[in-house]
């Protein structure tokens, strides 16, 4: 496993935005992984920008490339243990707490991530900001 994948770092990559090579890289490198929670946020995202075709399509790419980590009762706590001490989005706190647990960078722009101090979390930061911003 490269590295975990947080939303705003796929839609970079969907959108070809600055950083999308560096996802691109982290493909190659190896298999990511990425919480079933910043997977939905991605279904969300492309869904209300394109269409809940193209969304479900995108889904089955990711089930292909990326481990896709399931929101257990652990990890759901890990995530609130990081929402207690931190100030981002309860999705972002999957980001962080899958890749604290598998021990990977987290690829993201978002600046919420970007902006915190969080022990232990190795961040491979990407250009372009947040997936459509906050509400998107």
């Amino acid at each position: 496993m490269s590295a975990c994948l947080d939303t705003s770092a796929v839609i970079a990559w969907l959108r070809d935005d600055p950083g999308a090579d560096v996802v691109g890289d982290t493909f190659a490198r190896g298999r990511p992984c990425m919480s079933w929670i910043n997977a939905g946020e991605v279904h969300y995202v492309v869904s209300r920008a394109s269409s809940r075709g193209d969304a479900d399509c995108l889904m089955g790419q990711l089930r292909a490339d990326v481990d896709l980590v399931d929101a257990t009762g652990t990890r759901v706590l890990a995530a609130a243990a990081v929402k207690a001490a931190h100030r981002m989005s309860y999705a972002d706190c999957f980001a962080v707490a899958t890749a604290l647990e598998r021990r990977v960078p987290l690829v993201t722009s978002d600046p919420e991530i970007l902006g915190a101090d969080i022990e232990g979390l190795q961040v491979l930061a990407i250009g372009g900001g947040a997936p459509g911003g906050r509400g998107a």
